[in-house]
């Protein structure tokens, strides 16, 4: 009987989540994120990360990592859910503030119908933020009704509006995401093959 590649994921998820991770955390390229993160009154689980890569020689421009509630293989029913997600980055590279808001315009461009009125939301949240330098963080809750960003210097930012949670978060699992193996990542394929290193098994992010 042959297994898809969609239905494999999944059992992994399953089996995945019945490990023990006390005092773990998940390492990719050097990056280590913690398997578990209180934030916003919310205790959300590493459902999975990638690294997003850039020009013909894929540069290595960060890695990000996606906490849910629980864990789930698929972006639409990630997407369609009202659960609180949050995805950190950690930049590999430093990158200018134009550059991650280009990228995240067009990103919306390609994934959302109509998207000016959300780009006008995501200039709002990304107005205060300045270059983003080599090893710092950059921290989004999705939220139903608001998106709240935490960057360098531990600024928070927040814009209000109903579903722009996962508007947003559609730039990196929609149908058109930076890259494919940065979004299946995100989804968990091959989080089981990433080192599990010793960390605090929760990090606490008010």
């Amino acid at each position: 009987m042959k297994i898809s590649a969609a239905s494999a994921v999944r059992i992994a998820l399953f089996f995945l989540a019945l490990l023990p991770m006390r005092g773990q955390a998940a390492d990719l390229d050097g990056v280590t994120l913690p398997d578990h993160i209180n934030i916003g009154g919310h205790s959300l689980v590493l459902n999975g990360l990638g690294i997003r890569k850039a020009t013909i020689f894929g540069l290595h421009v960060y890695v990000a990592g996606l906490y849910l509630q629980q864990r789930d293989s698929s972006g639409e029913d990630i997407l369609g859910n009202a659960d609180p997600k949050y995805i950190l980055i950690e930049l590999k590279r430093s990158v200018s503030r134009d550059d991650i808001v280009e990228a995240w315009e067009d990103g919306l461009t390609l994934n959302v119908e109509n998207p000016e009125s959300y780009i006008l939301r995501l200039n709002a949240v990304t107005e205060p933020m300045d270059d983003v330098l080599a090893g710092e963080r950059v921290g989004i809750l999705f939220e139903k009704d608001r998106v709240e960003m935490e960057i360098p210097g531990n600024r928070k930012f927040t814009v209000d509006g109903e579903n722009f949670g996962n508007v947003l978060l559609s730039i990196w699992l929609g149908k058109n995401p930076p890259s494919r193996s940065l979004k299946n990542g995100l989804l968990g394929e091959g989080l089981l093959r990433t080192t599990l290193a010793r960390a605090p098994a929760t990090t606490n992010l008010k």
